[in-house]
């Protein structure tokens, strides 16, 4: 997956570069991604294995990710992430 390293702007758009997400082996698409409304070095990704991985420095240059829940997720296809800042809660679904 890639990420925006720079805020778009009118004249030249956002610079993109790959973030290295982990657990792509096969098929193992992305099948959502979330990045915080407050703070763009925290991104959660899910893939249709049903793996969570999460990061809080997207904008590094060697992002560190993890997997979360790997012992208690349901391992059905990630349908969609919504991250709540205020909450310090992250919701997310299976399909």
């Amino acid at each position: 997956i890639s990420a925006p390293m720079t805020s778009q702007t009118s004249a030249d758009g956002p610079m993109w570069r790959d973030l290295g997400v982990p657990g792509g082996a096969g098929n193992d698409y992305v099948s959502a991604i979330a990045v915080s409304p407050v703070d763009p070095d925290v991104v959660w990704v899910g893939r249709i294995s049903g793996r969570l991985y999460r990061t809080t420095s997207a904008t590094a240059a060697s992002p560190t990710w993890t997997q979360v829940g790997a012992t208690t997720l349901p391992g059905r296809y990630v349908t969609h992430i919504t991250l709540v800042p205020r909450a310090r809660a992250v919701y997310v679904t299976f399909g």
